[in-house]
């Protein structure tokens, strides 16, 4: 079984301060590359942000007995394609992040 698990931003509340201050007014700067990884399927919360990706057991079972896990990795099929669609805009965030961090 495969789990895909993606985050951009890991929630630094708990433990100080943030990292990178600026981060929360990235996010709020970027709302269109926000709305475009969310359309892709991402969802958020606060800053995190992941793809909610669920396997159905039943069909990896069947998928092993048959030799044939096509189906039953549809989701990793999904998630791809959610990437490729989102990562322009991943790579924007991404970019003013490190460009906030060295400022």
């Amino acid at each position: 079984m495969f789990v895909v698990l993606l985050i951009v931003d890991p929630s630094s509340q708990e433990l100080g301060p943030p990292a990178i201050p600026g981060r929360f007014i990235i996010l709020a700067a970027h709302t269109d590359d926000l709305r475009v990884i969310e359309r892709a399927g991402f969802r958020r919360d606060g800053n995190e942000i992941y793809l909610p990706i669920e396997f159905d057991i039943k069909k990896i079972a069947d998928g092993l007995r048959n030799d044939d896990l096509a189906e039953a990795m549809e989701p990793v099929v999904r998630a791809a394609k959610a990437l490729l669609v989102a990562g322009e805009a991943f790579q924007r965030l991404r970019d003013a992040m490190v460009a906030k961090a060295n400022s």
